[in-house]
């Protein structure tokens, strides 16, 4: 039903274009009887009589929903095809990798970091997630350093300062657990985990006078 549905949208959208040019008319009717009878996917037998730039459009919104709803297999699908129409959408691939490390496809969300590096090496988004893969990969010694890196480039990202924050915090290193924490409620000061991570340095610090503060912050923002 959908699929005719998609049919007879066609049919009277392209009427106005039979008027003037017959032969985009036929073409518009060939296309919809491939996608009628080849495409599964209700979405796609839509998709596929929109321009490229619609149909960047309308691949995005489909990957994005699918994404945020956690069908991440159908958001690859979708994000994929963004990319196939325009690779040079760097948020699209930054999604891509993230969904493909939730999938366990590490290979594939390498190979694409990859490439976002070696054109840019100093893309704080994909050294973020390169820093993860070397997380999941237990390589520590790599994961601090693109960390570092990043933060060097960016001192203010508070996604690096938070794995910052918490890899010191693991390491028993509250000198620089602190370090970052305190920099991360700087910047700002509604991020209640930032405020967890840096209450529990300064205890392990001994530096009780300066926690009251922080206790009522993180009262207030939760």
């Amino acid at each position: 039903a959908e699929k005719v549905c998609s049919f007879r949208f066609v049919i009277k959208s392209g009427a106005v274009i039979a008027e003037t040019n017959i032969e985009k008319f036929s073409s518009l009717l060939e296309r919809a009887n491939h996608a009628v009878n080849t495409i599964s996917d209700p979405f796609e037998s839509q998709i596929v009589f929109f321009t490229p730039d619609m149909s960047k459009e309308m691949y995005a919104t489909f990957a994005y929903e699918a994404y945020f709803s956690g069908d991440i297999d159908k958001a690859i699908k979708y994000l994929k095809k963004c990319i196939a129409l325009d690779s040079s959408n760097i948020d699209i691939s930054i999604m891509l990798i993230d969904s493909f490390i939730k999938k366990n496809e590490i290979f594939e969300a390498q190979k694409m970091i990859d490439d976002i590096l070696q054109n840019n090496p100093n893309d704080i988004q994909a050294l973020y997630y390169q820093a993860k893969i070397y997380k999941l990969s237990n390589n520590e010694e790599n994961y601090e350093q693109t960390c570092l890196k990043a933060y060097e480039i960016n001192p203010n990202n508070q996604q690096i300062l938070l794995e910052l924050g918490n890899f010191y915090l693991a390491k028993e290193d509250y000198t620089n657990s602190k370090k970052y924490f305190e920099i991360l409620v700087n910047v700002n000061d509604m991020f209640y985990e930032g405020y967890h991570g840096y209450i529990y340095s300064l205890i392990e610090l001994g530096q009780l006078k300066e926690i009251l503060p922080l206790v009522r912050k993180m009262t207030l923002i939760n």
